[in-house]
């Protein structure tokens, strides 16, 4: 063993050759840190996820790190978000469109009512290094589907804040893709129920991921499988698969966007 910077004795890197499990929570040190916690089934800080980059940086990067020992096990860079967006904006149901969503009975509506369709699709990736600097993985994610906003508009009132915003979302699909050390690997996601945190992810032989969402204390499981490969490395890539790659989190940000059109649609038809 190694020597240690606490109380408590260092503990080694993730043993290459014996499963592993993870558990990542974010870090409470402050309100706004971007750090992510790991512990080992005993519930012992093992290891630390910790930001490199600004808070608003659109780009973030991270590096896996042995807590006592502070040794860097691994890097990812997380690409910006591809996100190509068409939006319908229609009042009392006259759009007359032929698509194929319009005959969905989700995108039906009363009369009396504004209603906005954002068809979407979004791409997003991120490369993985060991501690060398040494690219050993790439993987990205591509959604496609509509969100959808509806309020009736009560003329008379004429406050925004009489009418009931919401936007749900349907999910046309998911698609992961992954290389790790130039062989290709499937990344197969819960289907369903795409706007609830909680999923999972497998990789087969590799690893799987179990989000679990817990009221502002959300964690992620990790059990890794490969007895070849390096845990701490799966490790990352479960990390970025579960907190910048989830369903949940682009369904949030595009059923925000179809809202705020709505909205802006309002004021301008009020004006």
């Amino acid at each position: 063993m190694g020597g240690c910077f606490s109380s408590l004795p260092g503990l080694d890197d993730p043993e290459v050759g014996k499963p592993h499990t993870f558990k990542i929570k974010k870090s409470q040190a402050s309100p706004d840190s971007r750090n992510f916690e790991v512990f080992n089934t005993d519930g012992e800080h093992w290891l630390l996820i910790k930001s490199d980059s600004d808070f608003s940086d659109p780009t973030p990067n991270f590096s896996l790190v042995n807590k006592e020992r502070e040794h860097v096990l691994g890097k990812c860079e997380i690409g910006v978000e591809n996100v190509v967006c068409a939006k319908d904006v229609d009042w009392d149901g006259s759009d007359d469109s032929k698509s194929d969503e319009s005959k969905d009975s989700m995108f039906d509506f009363d009369e009396s009512e504004l209603k906005v369709k954002l068809r979407w699709k979004i791409k997003r990736s991120a490369k993985f290094s060991d501690e060398d600097g040494r690219e050993f993985a790439t993987i990205g994610l591509q959604m496609k589907g509509i969100s959808k906003c509806e309020v009736e508009v009560d003329e008379e009132k004429n406050k925004d804040n009489d009418e009931d915003w919401d936007a749900t979302a349907k999910v046309k699909d998911v698609n992961y893709t992954l290389s790790i050390d130039g062989k290709d690997y499937d990344v197969s996601v819960e289907k369903g129920n795409w706007e609830h945190w909680d999923r999972k992810w497998k990789v087969e032989g590799m690893f799987d991921v179990e989000y679990k969402e817990n009221d502002g204390a959300d964690e992620v499981i990790v059990n890794t499988t490969d007895l070849e490969g390096n845990p701490g490395h799966d490790l990352l890539i479960a990390f970025a698969i579960s907190q910048f790659m989830h369903p949940c989190r682009q369904l949030t940000k595009l059923n925000q966007a179809a809202v705020q059109i709505g909205k802006n649609a309002m004021m301008e038809h009020r004006n």
